[in-house]
């Protein structure tokens, strides 16, 4: 092989290096914990006209780095209001990034509420959607443009006005063209990836072997928009009509929305007063209980707490709380109703430190 080759060789290997280098999903979102986004969201009608008047402000915070369901995962706290309230109020949602080489992942929580839907349980789907949680591969940085590729697709069947229909729920995605897009924030190079979350009737045009074919009955599209070392800078869901006639429902509409960064960038500033000076426990009250007992905890940072109940024998036998939590004093009830009477005991975590203590529940 002559010198050129070689050279050529090392040439486009050190581009591929290059390009690979920079294709890292980890580089698209902020480095250090305590990044804040601002956007404002607003909801469009059922012609995907924006609708100012009802237009709101969220406000993201990256709150910490932890270790979420097997992944090290970024905490993305979430907040919304108007101009006047924001700042004080609390953070209600909260969702988990996770970088892994070229990949963007979500976890894809389900809302608890979905078990009070009797509509969803009457059809059979609530155990079937609750299975659909879990970590996703939504962004792929260096997906060949405009082709479709698969983060999920699972199959089920529901049975409604005595006829069983087989669905197939799908969450696909597809990676365009970099675009420059202007929003209040600045302009920004973006990398584009449009998600599409479909419920489909399997409806079996062909005989077997044949695969059956998939009648979207209902079409989520998300357009997302991506900036270096920024994250999401823009969202667009169009407004989406679900058409239910093919299975006998009515039809309707799901609201959309365009959201849009207006200020983002770190942030030290904190509220420090009426903030507890430490991290403390304290003993339940009253104690000892039956059934019910109230535990008190002060946390004087914002941290992921964890607070467990154990038998006398060391045995895990309750979580009251796994969850993210805002510096400040908080309190949770424990209902003892379904234990034994006894000595139990309390153990509150944080990431830095943990106490425990005893109660005594009386039967």
């Amino acid at each position: 092989m002559n010198a050129k080759i070689i050279n050529a060789c090392i040439f486009l290997s050190l581009i591929v290096t290059l390009t690979i280098t920079a294709q890292q999903a980890q580089t698209y979102f902020p480095n250090d914990s305590g990044y804040v986004w601002n956007f404002k969201v607003t909801p469009l009608d059922t012609s995907n006209n924006p609708i100012d008047s009802l237009a709101y402000l969220r406000r993201d915070s990256f709150a910490v780095k932890l270790n979420y369901q097997s992944k090290f995962a970024n905490l993305v706290l979430s907040k919304t209001g108007t101009n006047s309230s924001i700042g004080s109020t609390p953070y209600t949602d909260s969702s988990f990034l996770h970088f892994e080489s070229t990949n963007g992942w979500s976890y894809l929580k389900i809302m608890p509420e979905l078990d009070s839907i009797p509509f969803l349980d009457s059809i059979g789907l609530v155990g079937f959607i609750k299975s659909l949680q879990g970590w996703y591969s939504y962004y792929r940085f260096t997906q060949t443009i405009n082709v479709q590729y698969t983060i999920f697709s699972k199959d089920t069947s529901i049975t409604y006005s005595g006829t069983t229909y087989p669905l197939r729920f799908k969450l696909t995605g597809k990676r365009f063209n970099d675009q420059n897009i202007f929003i209040p924030a600045g302009t920004f190079l973006c990398k584009k990836f449009v998600t599409n979350q479909s419920i489909n009737l399997l409806v079996q045009i062909l005989p077997p072997p044949f695969p059956p074919a998939e009648v979207p009955l209902i079409q989520i599209l998300d357009t997302s928009w991506i900036a270096s070392g920024i994250w999401k800078v823009k969202t667009f869901i169009p407004t989406t009509k679900v058409d239910l006639s093919l299975i006998g429902m009515e039809s309707f509409f799901i609201p959309g929305q365009i959201t849009e960064l207006m200020q983002h960038g770190p942030t030290d500033v904190r509220l420090i007063s009426d903030l507890p000076i430490g991290f403390n426990l304290e003993q339940n009250y009253p104690n000892p209980f039956n059934p019910l007992t109230i535990i008190n905890y002060q946390l004087p940072r914002a941290d992921w707490v964890t607070l467990r109940v154990y038998d006398i024998l060391g045995r895990e036998i309750a979580i009251l709380i796994d969850d993210w939590k805002e510096a400040g004093k908080h309190k949770i009830e424990w209902d003892g109703r379904k234990q034994s009477g006894g000595v139990y005991f309390y153990s509150l975590q944080i990431k830095t430190d943990s106490q425990t203590k005893k109660l005594v529940l009386l039967k």
